[in-house]
């Protein structure tokens, strides 16, 4: 028996994908089209495909030359993909992709500066 065989994440793993080093608003991977980054490090994207909002979570550029960082990536984007509760979004890891990512469903929420000046106001 094959360690792929065994362990799903190593064949997550194997696949053969790029990762991008500059991402920018308005790329577009795979159909969705990138609006904003959500996080500092410009690897977790407001993502529209057919006019829906997804969040698009790229390989950090480390992961290309550190396989340690590789590896937590697909084990973060394979947790997040079998984590099926109602409390955390749905997640899933396109077969057809040309670079490494997963998609998360998108959750509208208030930013936390927003919550705090709303909170502080109501009191």
């Amino acid at each position: 028996m094959r360690v792929e065989e065994v362990d799903p994440k190593v064949k997550l793993k194997a696949v053969n994908l790029p990762i991008p080093e500059k991402l920018n608003p308005k790329d577009e991977i795979d159909g969705y089209r990138l609006i904003r980054p959500l996080v500092q490090n410009n690897r977790t994207w407001l993502a529209k495909k057919k006019g829906l909002e997804y969040v698009i979570k790229f390989a950090p550029t480390e992961a290309i030359e550190n396989e340690r960082v590789l590896d937590l990536f697909v084990k973060e984007a394979w947790n997040a993909r079998r984590l099926k509760a109602g409390y955390f979004p749905k997640a899933v890891i396109p077969k057809n992709r040309s670079y490494r990512y997963y998609i998360m469903e998108f959750v509208k929420g208030l930013i936390k500066r927003v919550y705090k000046e709303e909170t502080l106001n109501n009191r």
